[in-house]
């Protein structure tokens, strides 16, 4: 596919792409963009797009839309320049989207980023790829084994539970099936930042239950291959 693009978005802004990937999604191939990214925020709409190339003023331009138009403006927003100025655009756009994901907000519950901060730096990764790759198939079967197990668990922790509870746990279960489905779709650094999600939510929802799943099947499972016990550089 890279060689039905220029060669000198694939040189210039895909290493910016690929520095950014915990938060950036490319999209499928598709002869109507020359590169198409999306937030990799599931509830997220903000995307940038190169549609083409021009020639201007005897300039070769490139012709790009993107969402936001800026932190206040959630329309979209086009302009052609030259591919210098692309590249400015496209890492503005980059830091916009950082922003937004760090910026605190009354709509984040407090406990679920504390413990998600916890998991994550407990759980780290070394790995100068950690960005950009996915675990190796053994290790991808082996978190899948995890969150099966996991969903087990939470199955049988519904018995005599309310229906409220049941269907916090319900939703626990979701998520840890969701992150199932992507392991070989998605880098280390983010299947860290969604189990470290999970773990939060699974926090939040029972002490035991986290004791049990968070801690010692983790660690049952773990150990020795990308976490142990604790930050380990898998």
């Amino acid at each position: 596919m890279k060689k039905k693009q220029p060669l000198s978005i694939t040189e210039k802004l895909h290493p910016i792409l690929l520095k950014n990937i915990d938060i950036l999604k490319p999209a499928q191939y598709s002869e109507k963009y020359l590169l198409h990214v999306t937030d990799r925020d599931e509830g997220s709409d903000f995307f940038f797009q190169v549609t083409k190339q021009v020639i201007s003023g005897g300039k070769l331009m490139y012709s790009y839309v993107q969402k936001p138009a800026h932190k206040d403006n959630f329309t979209n927003a086009a302009s052609i320049v030259v591919l210098e100025d692309l590249i400015i655009v496209f890492e503005s756009w980059i830091s916009l989207i950082r922003k937004f994901n760090e910026t605190q907000s009354i709509y984040d519950d407090p406990f679920l980023k504390s413990s998600e901060e916890y998991y994550a730096e407990q759980f780290s990764l070394a790995d100068e790829d950690a960005n950009y790759a996915a675990f190796g198939l053994d290790k991808q079967l082996l978190i899948g084994e995890y969150l099966a197990a996991a969903e087990s668990r939470i199955e049988e922790f519904k018995v005599d539970k309310t229906p409220e509870e049941v269907k916090e746990l319900d939703e626990l279960i979701t998520v840890a099936s969701t992150l199932r489905t992507k392991l070989n779709k998605i880098p280390k650094a983010k299947v860290i930042k969604e189990l470290a999600t999970f773990w939060a939510k699974v926090q939040k929802a029972s002490l035991p239950l986290v004791k049990d799943i968070s801690l010692t099947l983790a660690k049952e499972y773990f150990k020795g291959l990308f976490l142990g016990d604790g930050a380990n550089n898998g």
